[in-house]
Parts: structure tokens; sequence; C-alpha cells
């Protein structure tokens, strides 16, 4: 059960500066929460599970459908609280930065 289930963005921008606006290069959207990922890895080894989640609102929806699209099996609660959000922004040099340490 994910008890605070998520819609995790991983947003790409080139940099980031101070009182200027910001142009997204790249996004993706993943399901998020303990819950989820713990159904997700089960449902890749096979193994019969179901994700029970609270979803709400408009990110309640794209969640479900995040799930349901991975093959997941799911039991949604609906809530009248919006789901929550996880926003990651990285830059494209810190991206390289990271391969060239690794």
């Amino acid at each position: 059960m994910s008890l605070n289930a998520a819609l995790d963005r991983t947003i790409w921008v080139k940099k980031i500066k101070a009182d200027d606006s910001v142009r997204i290069d790249k996004e993706e959207r993943f399901a998020g929460g303990k819950g989820t990922d713990v159904s997700k890895v089960l449902t890749t080894k096979d193994i019969n599970n179901t994700a029970m989640c609270f979803v709400g609102g408009f990110t309640g929806g794209e969640l479900e459908c995040l799930l349901v699209n991975e093959g997941i099996n799911c039991y949604f609660s609906i809530s009248p609280s919006e789901t929550r959000t996880n926003i990651i922004i990285l830059t494209f040099f810190r991206i390289f930065t990271k391969r060239r340490i690794v």
C-alpha cells in the first residue's frame, strides 16, 4: 500500500539563472512512492501483487494511467486531496559532470 503515492517529474534545463525564466528542454513523468516502487519491482519479477494507492485530482488521474500503462495491477481509493508531485530539476551541465566523474 502506498499512502503517499506521487507523480515524479524530472525536468532538464540548460541552466538556471536567478530572476530569469527557464525553458524546459526535456521532461519525464513517473509513478512514484515507496509502495508503487515495490509493486513495479515485483511486477518485473513476475510476482503477483496489487498496488493500493490513494489518488486525487488531475495528478491522481495521471498517476493511475502511468501505473496501468506499466502493467501494474492496481486498486485506487479516491481522495478529495490532490495527489502530491515531486519535481527534480537537473541541468545538462550537472548530468555531463556526473558522467565524467563516474
